[in-house]
């Protein structure tokens, strides 16, 4: 008995949809890399532009009962009825984030099977590796990463070198 528990122990951390993420992962490693303005162009960084989506809430609205009569000659005969109603509204707006990305010309389909592959080995993505940017792709990557504090499909380039499948720049390391 004592020889299974540690296998035990060992196979049960490797549960499918558990992501292996890096060390530092878990205490929003990549919410450092998100820009609310939009960054000037500099080296050459490639940047993606994303939304961070509205917060809605309850509030009072116009509800319309009744469109406006108008006469032929299109005179008004009877104004628009409103009344006020309890209805979802906007508390805060729509906002971009930009971030680091990997330029366009790296983005090919050995590309993104290799980041099929990577999320794959971490438990991040379950599918056949077809090299296809779709939807269940683009999941895994908002999977990772939001739970590093950047939320979303579009892969940074921090996220991809973590996943070790971009350069590091070695100047930003004083080499």
């Amino acid at each position: 008995m004592r020889a299974i528990l540690p296998l035990v122990l060992l196979l049960s951390a490797c549960q499918p949809g558990t992501p292996n993420l890096p060390p530092s992962a878990g205490d929003g490693a990549l919410r450092g890399e998100i820009f609310m303005t939009e960054p000037e162009a500099f080296g050459q960084n490639c940047w993606a532009r994303d939304m961070i989506p509205p917060v809605m809430g309850k509030g009072l609205g116009d509800v319309l009962v009744a469109p406006e009569q108008r006469g032929l000659d299109g005179v008004l005969l009877q104004p628009a009825i409103y009344r006020k109603a309890e209805m979802d509204v906007v508390v805060t707006p729509a906002r971009p984030f930009w971030f680091r990305a990997p330029c366009p010309p790296a983005f090919d389909a050995e590309f993104v099977s290799s980041v099929q592959r990577a999320l794959e080995v971490r438990g991040g993505y379950i599918g056949p590796i077809t090299g296809v940017l779709d939807a269940r792709t683009q999941a895994a990557i908002r999977r990772y990463q939001s739970l590093q504090g950047l939320d979303s499909a579009v892969l940074s380039l921090k996220a991809a070198q973590q996943l070790g499948l971009a350069n590091y720049d070695l100047d930003a390391f004083g080499r």
